[in-house]
């Protein structure tokens, strides 16, 4: 399921971009490392153990390996195989899975996901800002010119801590198409103004881009309901990755 906390980073990312490039627009730029402010990320309230990681690698079952050697971001992560997967998770164990995941380029950490009953979920984190040039890479990019992503960047790197971000989206996947309905995006302390982007587009078109990168994954149906993640699909059976070290 490494693709479907990817669609939550892509939120995410889609958010540090637009607020930057809106932020720069109106002439903001200067003092944004005061707006952001090393702050700690929001508590949505979720916790979690080993037992609920213990459960999330049982439900999906899949193998992971480490890629060793000189590796390149777009080549970071490798899927083999195909299983079919109907199952349920918890917010405990969507969150516990990204804490714990190896890989070198996951460009979040202190992470809470929480599925609420009406089919939204709120996603809080520190962004690691060395790592988002990275995960960008891996993606095969997003959709901007390499002078826009830099420039973006070069914004943010003003920053010296890793930013807190906070997101509350309805996301619904059918047949491998996406829909998404951002409601609420905050950057450290900056309320991202989402109705002046496209968010819930590009997002949407991001999030199939990924999938068709994916060999072995289809989501025939993925939403949230009863404070559950419900998917149904093929996912990889196994799955390479460069780790951080």
């Amino acid at each position: 399921m490494k693709t479907f906390f990817k669609i939550i980073v892509l939120l995410i990312l889609v958010a540090v971009i637009g607020v930057v490039g809106y932020l720069a627009y109106l002439g903001f730029v200067p003092g944004l490392s005061n707006l952001i402010g090393a702050n700690k990320p929001r508590d949505l309230g979720v916790t979690y153990s080993q037992k609920d990681f213990d459960s999330f690698l049982a439900k999906t079952d899949i193998s992971h390996e480490e890629l060793t050697g000189s590796v390149s971001a777009d080549k970071s992560v490798v899927f083999s195989g195909s299983k079919a997967l109907k199952t349920e998770f918890s917010q405990a164990e969507a969150s516990v899975r990204i804490n714990n995941d190896k890989w070198a380029y996951m460009p979040v950490t202190n992470v809470q996901i929480r599925f609420n009953d009406d089919g939204t979920l709120e996603f809080s984190s520190n962004l690691i800002m060395n790592r988002l040039d990275g995960f960008i890479a891996s993606i095969g990019g997003v959709g901007y010119s390499k002078a826009d992503i830099e420039k973006g960047l070069g914004y943010l790197n003003l920053v010296k801590t890793n930013p807190p971000v906070y997101l509350k989206a309805k996301p619904v996947v059918k047949n491998n198409k996406v829909t998404v309905e951002v409601q609420s995006v905050q950057v450290g302390k900056i309320d991202v103004p989402i109705e002046k982007i496209d968010t819930n587009g590009f997002v949407a078109s991001l999030a199939e881009k990924v999938f068709s990168r994916t060999p072995g994954f289809y989501a025939n149906s993925f939403y949230v309901t009863g404070g559950k993640a419900v998917f149904d699909g093929t996912i990889p059976t196994k799955v390479q990755a460069q780790y951080s070290k």
